[in-house]
C-alpha cells in the first residue's frame, strides 16, 4: 500500500443539489444553506445512519442509494446487504 503522491477520487455521478430534509439534517453537517449535493446526502446516510435512515433515503432516491452503495469502499457490509435486499 503506498502512502505517497496523488490519490485519485471517484467522480461524482449525482452532483445535483438537493434539500435535506430535517430527519437528516444531524446526519449532513456541512450542508451549505440546507442543501446538499444527492451523493454526499447519501453516502452521509449510509455511513451514519440507522436502519430506518438508510429504509427512508432508499424510498426517496433508490437508483442513487444503490449506486453509492456498491461504490463507496467505507459502507459497511451490512448496509451493502440491505440496499441488495
Amino acid at each position: 500500500m503506498t502512502t505517497a503522491g496523488p490519490v485519485e477520487r471517484k467522480p461524482s455521478v449525482y452532483k445535483e443539489w438537493v434539500i435535506v430534509p430535517p430527519r437528516f439534517a444531524h446526519l449532513v453537517w456541512d450542508a451549505h444553506e440546507g442543501k446538499a449535493t444527492l451523493e454526499e446526502l447519501v453516502h452521509q446516510v449510509l455511513v451514519y445512519g440507522g436502519f430506518e435512515d438508510i429504509r427512508d433515503i432508499y424510498s426517496l432516491y433508490p437508483e442513487a442509494v444503490t449506486h453509492v452503495g456498491l461504490t463507496y469502499p467505507d459502507i459497511h457490509r451490512g448496509v451493502r446487504f440491505w440496499i441488495k435486499e
